[in-house]
């Protein structure tokens, strides 16, 4: 797991392969101009972007999530988010076996601990990081860039 602020995103562009041309690729977007669902990355760039506007949750109502197949680089526009994280060689109580379709399994199992995601900050969720999103009062805005490994 990797959380920073997204100017600096840049620095991390070297921690896996995929990483330097859809880092370009997204420094050169307008964010806040995309429209919520999912963009899928020019041709070569192997991933999609998801847009989302909701309503966060309540901490008792969130799972942690882990993923087999993306990498990802999920991005705060608006609102405040806690996010929790555990690792996944540590998560003992499956919710839901993993979905291989849609690349994603649930846990039961309680965050190591929480971090605040603020605006225009990011957290990078390897598949060995269990996850637990949209926890916080109020809306969000954000944007998840799923990035193939």
């Amino acid at each position: 797991m990797i959380i920073d602020r997204i100017e600096n995103l840049r620095i991390y562009k070297n921690c896996y392969k995929s990483f330097p041309p859809i880092f370009q690729y997204i420094s050169e977007l307008n964010l806040e101009d995309l429209s919520v669902g999912k963009h899928f990355l020019p041709e070569g760039l192997n991933g999609y972007i998801s847009v989302d506007k909701t309503e966060c949750i309540s901490e008792h109502s969130a799972y942690l999530e882990a993923h087999n197949q993306y990498i990802d680089l999920q991005i705060v526009l608006t609102g405040i988010e806690k996010m929790g994280w555990k690792a996944v060689d540590d998560c003992k109580t499956i919710k839901s076996a993993y979905d291989e379709e849609k690349d994603i399994k649930f846990f039961t199992d309680k965050s190591d601990f929480f971090v605040t995601v603020n605006p225009y900050q990011f957290a990078i969720f390897f598949p060995n990081d269990a996850h637990m999103p949209l926890i916080g009062s109020g809306n969000i805005h954000k944007i998840v860039v799923k990035i193939k490994i």
